[in-house]
């Protein structure tokens, strides 16, 4: 029953396919996780929030391979928009 989606923006939400077909099966909740931070992971939990879902960003599956004060700024703006911070563990 798991449905693919193919992603070529920063967001995963920039085309409205995948908020739409969550919100048809009555998703609520999404947990995020990627290595892009800057650019991958802030857009689409920002578009997410915006799309009304409860986001929870896996802040131990996040990451970028640069200097952890710039992870630090983006994992704060994500929360200080409406994101809750988890880790998988």
């Amino acid at each position: 029953a798991d449905i693919m989606f193919g992603k070529i923006f920063p967001s995963a939400f920039e085309d409205g396919e995948l908020a739409s077909q969550l919100h048809r099966a009555g998703t609520k909740t999404l947990l995020v996780s990627g290595f892009d931070i800057e650019n991958c992971v802030n857009a689409t939990v920002q578009d997410g929030l915006r799309a009304g879902f409860n986001i929870w960003v896996l802040a131990d599956c996040i990451g970028n391979g640069g200097p952890d004060c710039r992870k630090t700024a983006y994992v704060k703006l994500m929360t200080d928009h409406g994101a809750e911070l988890m880790t998988a563990r």
